[in-house]
């Protein structure tokens, strides 16, 4: 996208987030973020259980609280 637009990187990136925010309303990273806590923390959550059994009980309780 940066060639594309003939920017930099971090140029097209701020140009996505600005979009992003302009049509949805609400903030890319946001969005991000709570679609990883949706997705995909419960998935890492269930392996960490299945391969570090201990652990993963604990850390599970720690965040329960």
């Amino acid at each position: 996208m940066a060639e594309k637009f003939n920017t930099t990187e971090s140029g097209a990136k701020n140009l996505m987030k600005d979009v992003y925010r302009e049509i949805e309303g609400r903030e890319l990273y946001d969005t991000g973020k709570a679609l990883e806590e949706k997705y995909h923390r419960p998935k890492r959550e269930a392996d960490r259980v299945e391969s570090e059994p201990e652990l993963g009980l604990e850390r599970a309780k720690v965040r329960a609280r």
